[in-house]
């Protein structure tokens, strides 16, 4: 009773401290300036409107770039949707954005506080999830960055963690069904980031693997036998998430993005100064609206990962490593997140086409940022020191507090958020038929008659449609100022009609042709073949999975036979 009053009491306080991490967002009026927090209010607004409409699950989103793109096939899809409903309740795209962050800052805490407890003590688990909920790449990723996807994307690390040592320790069969959630929300989260989590995860099985089979033979059986069971759960995950991830991967070549295999963005990899000089500027010569973007690991947390190699070591020479622990895992999966990290591992990135999708390096510092944390708790409790608990949050709280602010805070109408110009992903993400978005003249009405005589009498639009009534008094030719992308069709009286997107003068702006008289005419967005086999898979994996949640118990009698296998006694 005592540990859950304790339970209870900790994560009480990781409420409250979740809460202070992000308050700024909360007490300002409008919405601060970050680097991506723009496009990651946008979208999710985009969607509330789509969702408004009738289309959901959203495809064609209007606004977005000028003339609209598919963002429901390329936006991160956990994010982007919760957003949009905190945001459709509350009538605001801002307070939708904040929510999110402060449901990330919390769950994120809340299970890695559960992972450390698997480990640790309540009051030890606390003090390393209070140093993981103020590092500064989340402060970074909140007040600077405004990565939200990334950010909600943490959530799941922990998760995957607890549910590795379900199955394998606990032989639980609870942990597959939690292991394979969280790989098809992280999915949704973020794609790239479930490169990254391997970082993590990969280590951590061997870590229990090798702490619970000591003999070689059974060990080699064993490792195959789980990378088999991992590997079918990760993909059986991913599955789950085909609607999103089949279009994602098979329609990116679309894109000027899609042109190139490699991914990874030059000069973004960590030096020294990154790693042991703690700064958070205000502004830079490239960021003066923003606050000024500076990539810093953090001083307590490059103290105590340097401590903790020493200590990795001095154990080593003294040949006391006899079984390994969680903090040999956190020492080997934090030395190899840092060669990822620095341009040592450039080799890696150059010649291997997925891990380069990561686009930044320092991108592994997602993961990174669980290590310290699990190096703290480690050494907590072997001093067992209680007076030194206060200390080190008192000593993060003077580094952290000062830090926990957003800059230049703006108050925007709703419908600014509903139309923007440019592409906020970048010029990469516009298709290969147009040039930069912006370039585009913006116009006030969705039709234009470009050849021809005629007139609309009356019209219909939706973000994924558009009805009209024509008259055309000799042949004409229409233009939708809408992006074409393959799943847009024309019809003409019901009649499929071509849909040419190439001219010269209209370079990626769809058009076509409407005979001499009156008709109705709709331009609507579909399914290609690509995005159904994706939505048919989601629903069939889903299903699948569902069944087998509603019969787990009678499963329990399949894990009792892999567990002796593993064990050899079959």
């Amino acid at each position: 009773m005592k540990l859950v009053k304790d339970n209870l009491k900790y994560l009480f306080l990781i409420f409250l401290t979740s809460i202070l991490t992000v308050i700024d967002l909360f007490i300002n009026v409008g919405r601060s300036a970050n680097g991506d927090g723009l496009i990651h209010t946008v979208v999710p607004a985009l969607f509330a409107k789509a969702i408004l409409q009738g289309n959901f699950p959203v495809g064609w989103t209007d606004g977005f770039a000028n003339y609209g793109l598919p963002l429901g096939t390329v936006s991160q899809q956990l994010t982007t949707y919760l957003t949009a409903f905190i945001s459709i309740i509350f009538h605001n795209p801002v307070t939708g954005f904040n929510a999110v962050v402060f449901l990330g800052v919390l769950l994120s805490s809340i299970f890695f506080y559960f992972f450390l407890r698997i480990y640790f003590l309540p009051l030890y688990s606390f003090a390393g999830a209070f140093l993981f909920n103020f590092s500064p790449y989340r402060i970074l990723n909140i007040y600077v960055r405004g990565a939200l996807p990334e950010f909600f994307a943490g959530v799941f690390f922990p998760l995957l963690l607890i549910s590795a040592y379900l199955i394998i320790q606990k032989k639980n069969i609870n942990g597959l069904i939690l292991f394979i959630i969280s790989i098809s929300l992280l999915t949704l989260a973020h794609p790239f980031m479930l490169v990254t989590s391997m970082f993590l995860l990969v280590p951590y099985v061997l870590f229990l693997l090798l702490n619970k089979l000591r003999s070689f033979k059974i060990l080699t059986k064993s490792l195959f036998l789980y990378g088999a069971l991992f590997l079918g759960a990760t993909i059986f995950g991913i599955l789950i998430a085909s609607y999103y991830i089949f279009p994602l991967f098979f329609e990116i070549k679309y894109f000027y993005y899609g042109q190139t295999t490699n991914h990874l963005t030059p000069g973004n990899f960590l030096g020294f100064s990154n790693f042991f000089f703690y700064n958070y500027p205000y502004f830079t010569k490239l960021d003066i609206f923003d606050r000024g973007f500076w990539i810093n690991i953090g001083f307590i947390e490059s103290v105590l990962f340097i401590n903790g190699i020493f200590y990795f070591l001095f154990r080593l020479a003294k040949g006391k490593v006899k079984k390994f622990s969680i903090f040999d895992f956190a020492i080997i999966s934090g030395t190899i997140l840092i060669f990822m990290m620095t341009s040592y591992s450039s080799f890696l990135y150059s010649h291997i086409s997925f891990l380069s999708n990561i686009q930044f390096p320092w991108r592994m510092l997602s993961a990174f940022i669980f290590i310290p944390p699990i190096i703290l708790t480690y050494f907590l409790s072997k001093l067992d020191k209680k007076i030194l608990i206060g200390i080190v949050i008192f000593i993060i709280c003077l580094l952290a507090f000062p830090q926990l602010y957003g800059k230049n805070y703006t108050q925007y109408s709703n419908d600014f958020y509903r139309f923007t110009s440019r592409n906020l992903d970048a010029v990469a993400m516009n298709t290969i038929w147009t040039t930069r978005s912006e370039d585009y003249p913006i116009k006030s009405q969705q039709w234009e008659i470009i050849e021809g005589q005629g007139k609309i009498l009356n019209s219909n639009i939706s973000d994924s449609s558009r009805a009209y009534q024509v008259f055309a008094q000799t042949q004409i030719r229409m233009l939708d100022h809408t992006f074409y992308f393959p799943g847009w069709k024309a019809y003409v009286d019901g009649n499929p009609v071509v849909i040419e997107f190439q001219s010269l003068n209209h370079r990626g702006i769809i058009t076509y042709l409407v005979p001499k008289g009156k008709h109705a005419v709709v331009l609507k967005y579909t399914d290609t073949k690509v995005r159904l086999l994706g939505k048919i898979f989601t629903i069939f994996f889903l299903v699948f999975f569902i069944i087998a949640f509603a019969i787990r118990n009678k499963l329990k009698s399949l894990s009792i036979i892999i567990t002796r296998l593993l064990e050899n006694k079959i």
